[in-house]
């Protein structure tokens, strides 16, 4: 099979997972798609085992924002926004032996922390917005948990094209 492309979709008031991306190809991308309210039982709202997301808002999700495991492919985060989650903005699971990379991202406003690492992999979690000028550590950043870097991070929001439009 080859690679599986979602772009300029909204995806919003699922009750599950709005997007299970659980397909194991570098190829395979979301690109200018809007999350919105999914995973409301408790899930992630984005679910991807493989591929790129880019210039992607996932808001209002009932559990994790973003789910991601790179282990039998690449996984790329860059360009997005994530925010209002119940859980936490992004968490890598445990499953990743290898590096993952969140870049050029909005993550602020979510109930747990923004980025969540249970890998023995380090995540590549620079040049990010944490919801504080400060950086993930300041009184409104979202913070981190396990093994990331969060180096040179951003001092204010980032704009990151027509999927974020009025996200803040």
């Amino acid at each position: 099979m080859g690679a599986i492309d979602i772009e300029h979709s909204v995806v919003r008031q699922i009750t599950r997972t709005g997007i299970g991306y659980l397909y194991y190809n570098d190829g395979s991308h979301i690109t200018d798609t809007r999350v919105d309210s999914a995973g409301l039982d408790g899930s992630w709202a984005v679910s991807m085992e493989g591929g790129r997301l880019e210039r992607t808002t996932v808001t209002g999700s009932g559990g994790d924002g973003i789910r991601a495991v790179s282990r039998y492919a690449s996984v790329q985060i860059s360009d997005c926004a994530v925010s209002g989650s119940k859980g936490d903005g992004i968490r890598v699971a445990f499953r990743t032996v290898r590096t993952l990379p969140i870049n050029r991202c909005n993550i602020h406003d979510n109930g747990g922390v923004g980025v969540v690492n249970l890998s023995d992999f380090e995540v590549d979690a620079t040049g990010n917005w944490w919801g504080d000028p400060a950086g993930p550590n300041g009184p409104q950043g979202d913070g981190v948990s396990g093994a990331v870097d969060f180096g040179a991070f951003l001092t204010e929001l980032v704009e990151i094209g027509a999927a974020t439009a009025g996200v803040k």
